[in-house]
């Protein structure tokens, strides 16, 4: 079997033909690419949600001094000993809607206003 090494440095070359199939077979570069902006939309997709949406959820309705939707977030329920954090969970899974309506509305825009991706 041969080594890492012996394949790089084969004949003085620093790719291998060896190498270049994996990345090309494997599709190596398009996954660190396809990651890479995955990243990007995460970041926007978070940074939307902080300025434009999480305001909204701080509004104060009942006139209480505190934001109604954050007190979401402390309600808890006892069972036994323990406490559940139910509002937490609640608050996560609101969140996690959005983000994934967000990253469902730029790829629907992705797919059907560009040449991008052809289906």
């Amino acid at each position: 079997m041969k080594t890492i090494q012996n394949i790089i440095l084969k004949n003085n070359k620093i790719l291998s033909p060896e190498i270049k199939k994996f990345i090309i077979r494997y599709s190596v570069i398009a996954s660190v690419v396809i990651w890479i902006i995955g990243s990007h939309i995460k970041d926007f997709n978070e940074d939307f949600i902080n300025s434009l949406i999480k305001p909204l959820f701080s509004i104060d309705l009942d006139q209480n001094g505190e934001p109604d939707f954050q007190q979401l977030g402390k309600l808890s329920f006892k069972l036994g000993p323990f406490s559940f954090p139910i509002g937490k969970i609640i608050y996560a899974l609101l969140k996690l809607i959005l983000e994934l309506s967000m990253i469902y509305a730029i790829v629907y825009l992705i797919i059907k206003y560009t040449d991008i991706i052809k289906i």
